[in-house]
């Protein structure tokens, strides 16, 4: 194996980087991810799960925004219902887990995600001086058995929360290669095999990683076929002992399954997506923090949020979700796991300059999110398609659309054919005049991005919608 030294200018960035993190500066060099990267290989130790960046972060803003904007009465009801399906690996001469064990993994992992799941009375640091809350946010998700009929999950059923109930979807598979679990090697062959449902199911896979990985999971905004799912080791779960035997990297890794980066993904310059989860520098491992948090992140606010399951902190230290993660949870399960059949649109469309859109049929969704990565503020959008009934057009910038008279450009001519412009002298549309908002005008400003979002109503047919957008001349 070859190794590479760093030149003088990495060491120095490093050596720099060190010195004025505590002031909020950032070593910016071409060697600042070779950095990042030595601060990754650092922090692998429990999770192979690597977090999504730039693009995680954009997903999660807008799939909140448009979660936050869809009418209660219009989203799925409350509390959402996650089919689960356990496959329990083992090698030739071993056993797959018992009964027991996987009853006691779907209550501890029912228990994570509700108000229930506190903080040890026992440990010294249990008080409110120096946790944030003593016990977790009450998510409203819940996790029943999937139900399996001639080798078929739908998604659709479930048999409640007994791993004994009739036609629950348990799979035992002796399989020496994919227990003795190698991610790189073995998580294609395994989950084609093995995979069972649509995007809705949660299908956690118990192996043995030899490298000392405990698990790694996919995120619902990445197009992930029958790769989708937790895999996490069979050792881990509750009863197991030791700093990981109490099932909480099930809980983690079902936390990245519904759309969660690492709380500390961002580091100190970045974020996770997620409002009230403060900035962290590096993930916590150990469980020690007597009377004083860490604050890795002294110019942000918030002490570490060392408790957080999204951490990395020992099992007896993880113990809450806060309303921000619940918020984004459910957007996620709203925006992406509901696929098709969700009041939300189940994917972000992303969009180029002087490139239709692949035509898509709006119905059963309501709405659709297309982003379009762009550095000019003067941009026309046009849609068309074969409609029957009114579908309009919405633009923002930097965020997802309101969907309503608030946004930046709003088309509403009901016709086969809508058209937004935004202007940098102001915002304005065609052909019919839009509402300007003097504290989102772009003013020549450049920007991130543009949203540009379509919705229907009470449309019976709405087939072959396609979107363009153009720089304007």
């Amino acid at each position: 194996m070859s190794h590479h030294r760093p030149t003088f200018a990495a060491i120095q960035c490093a050596f720099l980087t060190a010195i004025v993190t505590i002031s909020g500066i950032e070593c910016h060099s071409e060697h600042h991810h070779y950095i990042e990267h030595l601060r990754h290989l650092q922090s692998t130790d429990r999770c192979e799960t690597t977090d999504p960046g730039k693009a995680g972060e954009d997903a999660i803003i807008t799939a909140v925004a448009a979660f936050r904007n869809t009418p209660k009465a219009q989203r799925t009801s409350l509390p959402i219902v996650v089919p689960v399906c356990f496959h329990t690996l083992y090698a030739t001469g071993g056993a797959p887990l018992t009964d027991e064990k996987l009853q006691m993994t779907l209550d501890h992992l029912n228990q994570a995600f509700t108000a229930s799941s506190c903080c040890d009375t026992a440990q010294a640091w249990c008080t409110s001086a120096i946790v944030d809350s003593l016990c977790s946010t009450e998510t409203q998700i819940t996790f029943e058995m999937a139900e399996l009929v001639g080798g078929v999950v739908t998604g659709d059923t479930t048999v409640g929360t007994q791993v004994t109930a009739p036609n629950v979807c348990v799979i035992r598979t002796e399989n020496d290669d994919w227990f003795t679990h190698t991610k790189s090697i073995d998580e294609a062959p395994m989950k084609e095999a093995l995979h069972l449902g649509d995007r809705r199911v949660l299908n956690a896979y118990f192996v043995d990683f030899p490298n000392g990985s405990l698990g790694y999971a996919t995120f619902p905004f990445n197009e992930n076929g029958k790769l989708d799912g937790v895999v996490v080791g069979f050792d881990t779960l509750p009863g197991d002992g030791g700093r990981f035997g109490e099932g909480d990297t099930l809980v983690h890794e079902v936390g990245h399954w519904l759309g969660l980066p690492h709380t500390f993904a961002g580091g100190c310059f970045a974020s996770d997506g997620v409002l009230d989860t403060a900035k962290t520098r590096d993930p916590y491992r150990g469980c020690t923090p007597q009377l004083t948090r860490p604050d890795s992140c002294p110019t942000s606010t918030g002490a570490d949020p060392i408790f957080n399951f999204m951490d990395y902190s020992d099992d007896i230290c993880m113990y809450e979700f806060t309303a921000g993660q619940k918020e984004t949870m459910l957007a996620m399960w709203e925006f992406y796991r509901l696929g098709d059949g969700g009041i939300a649109a189940n994917e972000i469309i992303q969009l180029q300059l002087d490139v239709p859109s692949n035509p898509i049929d709006l119905f059963p969704r309501q709405k659709q999110l297309y982003m379009l990565r762009t550095n000019t503020c003067e941009v026309t959008c046009n849609l068309s398609g074969d409609k029957e009934g009114d579908v309009d057009l919405f633009m923002e910038y930097d965020q997802a659309p309101q969907f309503d008279d608030s946004d930046s450009c709003v088309s509403e001519s009901g016709g086969n054919t809508e058209s937004c412009r935004l202007k940098s002298s102001g915002v304005s549309m065609v052909p019919v005049a839009c509402r300007n908002r003097s504290r989102r005008q772009c003013n020549d400003r450049t920007v991130d991005a543009i949203y540009v979002g379509i919705q229907g109503y009470g449309i019976s047919t709405a087939q072959n919608l396609v979107v363009t957008c153009f720089r304007n001349s």
